[in-house]
């Protein structure tokens, strides 16, 4: 059982591109399935080992508010990191089981978080120009061919663009219909490592959406030849059962390459 800040599991993952001169980098910090639960000291501890390795922005990949408990966890969370770190969120499943979606986005918009619905933003970081997509979690629309339809026209443009391009997904087993948009990464969570995991192979063996010993469970994976990232998330007990499955905190760099 993990109960501790201590027990944070820290991953690093390197994604060259010839995208960005050799010699320049951006770094995410991906904060995913915090679920409300509140590290002590107000998250500061949390907040100070995402600062410690020195992120360009963080990535809130959804399920950081959950329908169980007060919000407090996540809302102090959010008011937190983005006073520290430039910020961007997208929904998850359990936002929108709570039916007050809109309001979690008006209000993490007023800490000063961006909120991404189905929408593309051009950055720079890093000394590097490039192109965010966040995806609404599919249960803010009535089917998942309407939430389908609306994200791909929203990711539409991407195709005639040469620039770095991130996307921010919460759930990892969608990212299949997004292989063509010429994304170097997808960012994801929801999976929670497979809540439960094997001792010895560490596999996990239940994920929503994938059912039992799910294929796309924690970590890298390629989809069609788009580097897939999903972290294990951050929430620890009682809001989510963790055997064999530290909570985990990831950082994702795309590094220059020649081509």
């Amino acid at each position: 059982m993990f109960t501790r800040e201590r027990d944070i599991e820290v991953t690093y993952f390197d994604i060259p591109t010839p995208k960005i001169p050799v010699g320049r980098a951006l770094k995410f910090a991906l904060i995913s399935d915090l679920h409300s639960f509140m590290y002590k000291n107000g998250h500061e501890d949390l907040i100070s080992l995402i600062l410690s390795h020195s992120p360009d922005i963080a990535l809130l990949a959804g399920d950081i508010v959950d329908e169980k408990v007060s919000t407090r966890g996540a809302y102090v969370f959010a008011e937190k990191i983005a006073k520290r770190l430039k910020s961007f969120y997208v929904t998850g499943n359990h936002e929108y089981r709570r039916n007050d979606v809109p309001k979690i986005k008006e209000d993490f918009a007023r800490f000063g978080i961006r909120v991404l619905t189905n929408e593309c933003v051009r950055l720079s970081a890093g000394g590097c120009d490039f192109i965010l997509a966040g995806l609404d979690d599919e249960r803010g629309f009535d089917t998942t061919e309407a939430w389908l339809s609306d994200a791909k026209a929203a990711l539409e443009p991407l195709k005639s663009e040469s620039v770095p391009k991130i996307l921010l997904i919460h759930k990892p087993h969608l990212v299949k219909h997004f292989t063509d948009y010429g994304f170097d990464a997808a960012l994801s969570g929801h999976t929670h490592g497979g809540q439960i995991r094997t001792p010895f192979k560490k596999r996990g063996v239940y994920s929503s959406g994938q059912g039992l010993f799910p294929e796309l469970a924690e970590g890298e994976y390629d989809i069609d030849g788009l580097k897939l990232i999903i972290s294990r998330g951050l929430a620890i007990e009682p809001h989510l059962p963790r055997f064999f499955n530290p909570p985990q905190l990831v950082f994702v760099t795309l590094t220059g390459a020649r081509g």
